[in-house]
């Protein structure tokens, strides 16, 4: 949620653009919530390799935005921890993905 100074700026048309602006904005799915993104390389295949995501919570959600090479990647969902994914590859790649939680309107 993006929150801007809208009342500090005394010209109405500015303040009005700004209101539209941070709707448009905050109307956006993927700004619903706390994402980081990772970049990860496999060399071979791998089983349930456990990748550190750093956040400070138990993410839900991950979005893979790519994958080049031979391999395909997946995530085992019921192995995410507070601290580690879980990630398979069936041979060499490297996979670009946000991981997160999408949340809905009054769960922040």
């Amino acid at each position: 949620m993006i929150k801007l100074l809208r009342k500090e700026i005394e010209d109405n048309y500015l303040q009005e653009n700004f209101l539209r602006i941070e709707k448009e904005v905050n109307s956006q799915d993927i700004l619903r919530g706390q994402w980081k993104f990772f970049q990860v390389e496999f060399t071979k295949s791998v089983a349930n390799f456990k990748f550190q995501h750093r956040l400070p919570y138990t993410p839900k959600d991950i979005i893979l935005t790519s994958t080049t090479g031979t391999g395909v990647a997946t995530f085992d969902f019921n192995l995410i921890t507070n601290t580690h994914l879980d990630i398979s590859t069936t041979g060499p790649c490297t996979i670009r993905f946000f991981v997160g939680s999408y949340l809905e309107a009054g769960e922040f």
